[in-house]
């Protein structure tokens, strides 16, 4: 696993098989070749995927010689890192500064700490920590947010430790003054779209895909959604049948529940048909072979901060696959469509009973309606309460005892919307959502930490910015927790490199300014309105897409809770169990904040298989905390 460290000459003997390079007056170690670049008094080095550089609205492929060229010559480098494409970390040296500069949407990740001359930064959690001279404390706001959402990881800027960071969004590493630098972020507005926009999202997202693979052949992570099948549709027509192909797992979680996405494996089987395209399977059996998955990917796990999600399990075993099977050394995935068109309300509303999904599917653009514009303008106005749509929600989902009062001022309605879709499960405005682990006077001080860190968007003006925050925001939550970085971070164990084209520069940017009437309201469109107009009007695959249930067996409302399912796994359990034992919870977090009686209860209830079904999900991710400690051997 490559990694780098900056470091003092005496810190050097814990940096096995590391090779120094210098950088201005540090030390670089690398146990890699990163690609590096001289000119005069400037020195740059580069490490992570290059995707591109965006000049008149084209993606265009370029040497990593001329890149250097362009970067070195760039009057402002943050302007200019904001046209290049990919996920890379730069280490920039002159006679007037020496910086770490990421990616736009800071895909890579970099940890820090700063002492009391210099900072300390690596890629490597664990190399940070073997340096650290201090105690390291838990960060345990931090936690309370990964015990509380669905990525199970801290967010952007934060890990589990007080004193270790992460570099944020908008921001970049100054050496040479110790300082942290933070660039505005400036929110776009979203505009009315012609249908005419429906083309420019095509020809965006081809412009793409001719220029991401380096041998022309890809590997698509297939589900039997519209993201894995238009990138597949788009692929094949671009790359050719034979150069594109696809991996899929088949799910086994527990005894009782067989294969959990049978209806998935079914419908990738006709999506590959339809498209004349390979996909090849493999299975994951978390009832036999959990402690196998786990003690395969531990490292990976530590090293990078990645939670033990399924997710993880799931990526390494699709990586493994694809390694096997296939030459091509580039992957793709449809992750971050969800979030990027519809705010991750798109899996034909689940919780609602109704056999039919197109119905289903309008619960989920009602969601979306509760985050947009025309909900917040009433937010404002106080006619929120009676708007059926809002009632019929909380209604639908039983929501009770909602503390419903008219936003103070447009900031104040502006962070009850971003609490609601980035800080809960529930993902609904009043819903008290903090984890029941959490002390009841811990959760005012929890969430303005979050106000303070991360909502606080000082350009924003109005109702008309709302998406393009929202897409901003998930960069530093949903996008970079553990269901969707280990799509990066697993493939490099194989030598791969992994590509998610919906989270590309310009499809970003024309999805932040897509209006509400584009599937994100109460009109009849559909939701991913442009990708699957595009779908039908280009490959007319969409009726493949549409029959039967989604994916998984909660469609049809059988063993629904797929954190059960894992928790009454025979190889699950046993490994959770004993990681309990060498690292239970309540010993490391504090009191402070969270309830240990609550904790200590829920693992007894685990371990004498008497837990309730709605805490499944809580007790997987105490075990994906405990996981980590133990990694890390903390």
């Amino acid at each position: 696993m490559n990694s780098f460290y900056i470091c003092s000459e005496t810190e050097k003997k814990n940096l096995i098989n590391f090779k120094l390079h210098k950088f201005g007056k540090d030390n670089l170690y690398v146990n890699f070749s990163p690609n590096i670049y001289f000119k005069n008094d400037k020195k740059i080095f580069f490490y992570g995927d290059f995707t591109g550089i965006y000049e008149d609205n084209k993606l265009k492929k370029i040497s990593f010689e001329k890149f250097f060229i362009k970067l070195s010559n760039a009057r402002d480098i943050n302007k200019f890192l904001e046209c290049v494409e990919g996920r890379f970390l730069i280490f920039y040296t002159s006679k007037n500064f020496s910086k770490i500069f990421l990616d736009k949407f800071s895909k890579y990740d970099v940890f820090y700490f700063k002492n009391s001359k210099k900072f300390e930064v690596s890629n490597n959690l664990k190399l940070v920590i073997s340096n650290f001279k201090n105690k390291l404390n838990l960060d345990n706001t931090s936690i309370s947010h990964m015990l509380n959402v669905l990525g199970t990881r801290p967010p952007k800027k934060s890990t589990i430790f007080e004193n270790i960071n992460r570099l944020g969004v908008n921001e970049c590493l100054d050496l040479k003054t110790s300082k942290l630098i933070y660039s505005e972020f400036y929110p776009n507005y979203s505009q009315d779209y012609e249908y005419e926009k429906i083309d420019e999202y095509y020809e965006i997202m081809e412009n793409y895909i001719k220029n991401f693979s380096k041998d022309n052949s890809a590997t698509i992570f297939m589900s039997s959604g519209f993201d894995s099948s238009f990138l597949g549709s788009l692929t094949q027509k671009v790359l050719g049948k034979k150069k594109t192909n696809g991996v899929n797992l088949k799910l086994k979680y527990s005894e009782r529940s067989g294969v959990y996405n049978k209806f998935e494996v079914q419908k990738v089987k006709k999506i590959a048909d339809f498209l004349g395209i390979n996909v090849y399977f493999d299975e994951i059996n978390l009832n036999r072979k959990f402690h196998k998955y786990a003690e395969e990917t531990s490292d990976v796990s530590s090293s990078r901060m990645l939670p033990m999600t399924l997710a993880l399990i799931m990526h390494n075993q699709l990586s493994k696959l694809s390694s096997k099977k296939l030459n091509s050394e580039t992957l793709l995935s449809g992750e971050v469509s969800d979030g990027a068109h519809n705010f991750g309300f798109a899996q034909y509303a689940n919780f609602f009973k109704h056999e039919d999904n197109g119905f289903r599917e309008y619960v989920d653009k009602m969601y979306n309606y509760i985050y947009s514009p025309s909900f917040f303008q009433k937010l404002l106005n106080g006619k929120f309460e009676n708007d059926e749509i809002f009632r019929f929600l909380i209604n639908s989902k039983k929501f009770s005892n909602l503390k419903i009062k008219k936003p103070k001022n447009v900031n104040d309605a502006k962070n009850l919307m971003f609490n609601a879709l980035f800080l809960t499960d529930s993902r609904f405005p009043f819903v008290n959502n903090q984890s029941k682990i959490l002390q009841n006077n811990s959760k005012k001080k929890i969430d303005n930490y979050f106000y303070k860190n991360y909502f606080n968007i000082k350009n924003f003006k109005n109702s008309k910015q709302l998406y393009s925050c929202y897409l901003h925001l998930y960069n530093s939550f949903h996008w970079q927790a553990g269901t969707v970085v280990t799509m990066y971070e697993l493939p490099e164990i194989y030598s791969l490199k992994m590509s998610m084209p919906f989270w590309n520069i310009k499809i970003q940017d024309y999805l932040s300014k897509m209006p509400e009437n584009w599937g994100r309201g109460l009109e009849t469109r559909t939701l991913k309105y442009p990708l699957k107009e595009n779908l039908f009007k280009k490959f007319n695959i969409t009726k493949v897409l549409e029959i039967g249930p989604h994916s998984y067996q909660y469609d049809v409302n059988k063993f629904s809770n797929v954190f059960l399912e894992v928790l009454l796994s025979r190889s699950a359990r046993e490994y959770m169990i004993n990681t309990f034992k060498l690292y239970n919870p309540s010993d490391y977090l504090s009191p402070n904040i969270f309830n240990i009686n609550f904790v200590n209860r829920l693992i007894k209830e685990f371990k004498n298989k008497n837990f309730l079904e709605h805490n499944s999900s809580l007790i997987y991710r105490l075990f994906a905390l405990s996981n980590m400690l133990k990694g890390l051997k903390y």
